[in-house]
């Protein structure tokens, strides 16, 4: 990319940068393949059921007036 121009002052300035689009090894080849992410969210289901079982988290949703009982039923609902 080349730029010509001139300042307030009147003074003439040009400039040139070399700019590269994000590419990646073979790019006639599709995108590189993503990891699906399970169905229904089962790995966040699990992961707030672990956290809930640990006695830390457990006082501290006790020190912020959080009901676990009722997580746990949100859970069951969300992670059907």
């Amino acid at each position: 990319m080349q730029a010509a121009g001139s300042d307030l002052r009147g003074v003439a300035w040009t400039g040139e940068a070399l700019r590269s689009p994000a590419v990646w090894s073979r790019g006639d080849d599709p995108p590189p393949a993503t990891i699906e992410p399970s169905s229904h969210g089962a790995d966040l289901c699990d992961l707030v059921r672990c956290l809930l079982g640990i006695d830390g988290v457990q006082a501290a949703s006790q020190r912020h007036e959080l009901d676990p009982a009722a997580i746990e039923k949100c859970l069951e609902r969300a992670c059907r």
